[in-house]
């Protein structure tokens, strides 16, 4: 019911999986998937759950949609980031 609320899950699902905590992380992903976000974020909250997933393509292609739609968003840089280094060759 809290439109704010899908960004603030986004953000601690990303704290979390920094945290190494890939359930919590993950849980906090999906519950912000389908709510009402910007453009950039719900790229970056499909993206960032596909990364906890494994889904290193999927990832790539949602993380630079969010660029596309801000190319000055650090933390959709910074997960792109991550998922080239642990998720991709």
């Amino acid at each position: 019911a809290d439109s704010g609320f899908a960004l603030a899950a986004v953000r601690g699902a990303q704290a979390a999986a920094w945290d190494h905590r890939t359930a919590d992380a993950a849980a906090l992903a999906r519950g912000a998937l389908g709510r009402p976000m910007a453009p950039q974020y719900a790229h970056f909250a499909r993206g960032l759950a596909a990364y906890l997933d494994g889904r290193a393509d999927s990832a790539a292609a949602e993380l630079r949609r969010a660029l596309a739609v801000d190319p000055d968003m650090a933390t959709a840089w910074l997960q792109l980031g991550e998922t080239h280094t642990h998720l991709l060759p």
